[in-house]
Order: C-alpha cells, then sequence, then structure tokens
C-alpha cells in the first residue's frame, strides 16, 4: 500500500474514532524515517489506547503490519511506526507540552561545505573536510605537510 493510501486509511480510522484535532505533517522533506506523521489526541487514557488499538487492527486487516507500538500502558502517548507514516495519539496535556507540530515545521539549516580548513598557520597539520550531504556524517582527515 502507497504512503498516501495509507494516511487516507489512518485518517479514516481516526474520524471514527472520534480523535480530536487531527493534523497531518509531511515531513519527506525533513527525515528519511517516515513520509508521515500524523498526530491527535484522544479525551482519555481509554480513548487512546482505543484510537491506537483500532489503527493496529484495521491496518492490519488491511495487510499493513505495524513495525512498533509504544505507550500503550499509560495512555498519554501512543506512537504507531507503520514506517511510512508513524502516527501519535496523545493526551491533550502531553500534546501542549511536546508541541511535535511545532517541532516538525522547522525548516532545516542548509548545510555548508568546507573543503580545506587549516588549523593554525604556524602548524604543520592540515585539515580537510570533505563535502558532507544531510544523509552522511562530515569526514574528517588529517595529513602531515612535508
Amino acid at each position: 500500500m502507497k504512503a498516501t493510501q495509507l494516511k487516507t486509511l489512518v485518517l479514516n480510522i481516526l474520524e471514527n474514532s472520534k480523535a480530536k484535532n487531527t493534523a497531518v505533517l509531511d515531513v519527506r522533506k525533513l527525515t528519511d524515517i517516515t513520509d508521515y506523521m500524523i498526530v491527535c489526541t484522544g479525551t482519555s487514557n481509554r480513548h487512546t489506547r482505543t484510537i491506537a488499538e483500532h489503527i493496529v487492527v484495521q491496518t492490519k486487516a488491511q495487510g499493513v503490519s505495524s513495525h512498533s507500538v509504544e505507550g500503550e500502558n499509560t495512555g498519554e502517548w501512543i506512537l504507531i511506526d507503520l514506517i511510512d507514516i508513524v502516527v501519535h495519539v496523545m493526551l491533550q496535556e502531553t500534546r501542549d507540552f511536546y508541541n511535535l507540530e511545532k517541532l516538525w515545521s522547522v525548516t532545516p539549516i542548509k548545510r555548508l561545505s568546507v573543503k580545506k580548513v587549516v588549523k593554525n598557520s604556524t602548524n604543520k597539520d592540515k585539515v580537510s573536510v570533505k563535502k558532507s550531504t544531510p544523509k552522511s556524517n562530515k569526514r574528517i582527515t588529517k595529513s602531515k605537510r612535508s
């Protein structure tokens, strides 16, 4: 099932489960771990657990197994990882505190690439930083000048 189809399925489940204040965050440009995050609110611990159970059962019936479900014990914040979509079912107080919508709406800062950096003009050590992409870490190599 494609991510957009799964998103529609999850939104229908949330609507039928009477989830409140549902927000869909398109995070494809911010992370590679998922395409969408869906955040919704339940009115009580029992309600959040019921919403999460409906998502897990109904997506499984459509052939999509949840990779992971966390937080079912307390019901304050339940995370359902469906790979292409991560669903956060939260109590209002928890949602207000963590404010995931604001956290994931931050525009990433463009990384600068530094080709060569000389540590100290009197020191013979040279540090060069290879160009990095957002998906890889910077690699630093040291070499001794002759």
